[in-house]
């Protein structure tokens, strides 16, 4: 069912919003912005789509009176960002809690909208993840900024803390943080330990190494938010879309970014760089659990990372439900496993660098 076809969804995601019937699945259907993509008669007047899975492959639309009536973007993401254990959205140009019902509460900070340049400058990627290891979820938004090619404008990935409260606020950091801004597009962000440090990476689809390469701001660790970034900086290259994931099976993430010219080839980037112990974690149940958090903490009890499992995010890419994490110089960890319903499974000395895949037990393999 396409309840208003003819439209270009650029980014769609699938998740239990209500997590009250188990099977059922929601899908949060981002449409593009009509400010720079008019040039695209589809491009939609309508905004975004919530769509009620009905099983059997149908669905309903449950917009009108979900409070994301007419919403325009590039991307959306999912995730808890209020602790309450339901899945919030946040999207390139809003944020929104979960209410309960498939109804949502607009929480956006008021300077989350970007600022365009040009007539081609957009938000872009989203991205969800706890930076700085106070518990809470983060966002990190991409940038469609053909101002950066077009006009030698430097346009930063942009970071939003989380305060942590029932109706959170989100503190832009982006400048105290040192994400330097890139002379490039950057539309697709991720948060993943690329070092396996502890401390969660950001790896943009921006090109660095003279445009040989994907440009990462290497988070510095600490209780102060800090970043550095890849060098070579300078390059137009950019690749529309780059989702990691470990294709070898050692223990690093590497990334497969996308080419949108058609003459030019999208490459597969293998992480051979320097890299602390590590742990995945995926279930193997139906569904494989999307929304499970999953926490890592050292055998002192404190926590080095945690991750929920998700399949979208990004833009113009997908991830596996695996929560990858980094564990830095930890070789033995304690691994708690929260469902979406709130069961809390704990996992005590767990050794570092394997995949584990609850509740069916560990392996290397997949």
């Amino acid at each position: 069912m396409t309840p208003r076809g003819g439209l270009i969804a650029p980014s769609s995601l699938s998740v239990d919003f209500d997590r009250g019937e188990g099977w059922r699945w929601r899908a949060a259907v981002g449409f593009s912005q009509r400010s720079s993509w008019s040039r695209w008669p589809n491009s939609g007047e309508t905004g975004g789509l919530l769509l009620h899975n009905e099983g059997s492959l149908q669905f309903t639309d449950a917009t009108d009176g979900s409070g994301l009536e007419g919403i325009f973007a590039l991307s959306a993401a999912a995730g808890d960002l209020n602790g309450d254990g339901s899945p919030d959205l946040a999207i390139s140009t809003a944020v929104f809690v979960n209410q309960g019902g498939l109804g949502f509460l607009e929480v956006t900070p008021d300077d989350y909208a970007a600022i365009p340049i040009g007539d081609e400058d957009d938000a872009a990627g989203v991205t969800l993840g706890d930076l700085n290891r106070d518990g809470f979820t983060d966002i990190v938004v991409g940038q469609h900024y053909r101002a950066a090619v077009e006009f030698d404008s430097e346009v930063p990935v942009r970071v939003f803390l989380n305060d942590g409260g029932d109706d959170p606020g989100f503190e832009d950091v982006t400048e105290s943080a040192g994400l330097t801004p890139l002379p490039t597009l950057a539309p697709h962000v991720q948060v993943a330990d690329i070092d396996n440090d502890s401390w969660p990476d950001i790896l943009t689809s921006a090109s660095s190494g003279d445009g040989t390469t994907l440009a990462v701001y290497r988070n510095l660790g600490g209780s102060d938010l800090a970043f550095d970034i890849s060098d070579g900086l300078g390059s137009d290259q950019y690749w529309i879309g780059a989702p990691v994931v470990d294709v070898d099976h050692d223990g690093r993430l590497d990334a497969f970014a996308v080419e949108w010219e058609p003459s030019l080839p999208s490459m597969m980037f293998r992480n051979a760089g320097e890299s602390g112990h590590w742990v995945e974690v995926s279930m193997g149940v139906p569904g494989r659990r999307v929304g499970t958090l999953v926490t890592v903490s050292s055998l002192d009890g404190t926590v080095i990372g945690r991750q929920e499992i998700s399949v979208g995010g990004g833009y113009s890419s997908g991830r596996l439900p695996v929560a990858h994490l980094g564990l830095g110089g930890e070789s033995v960890v304690d691994i708690t496993i929260t469902l979406p319903d709130g069961t809390v499974h704990e996992l005590p000395g767990i050794a570092a660098d394997q995949h584990l895949r609850w509740p069916e037990g560990c392996s290397a393999g997949r």
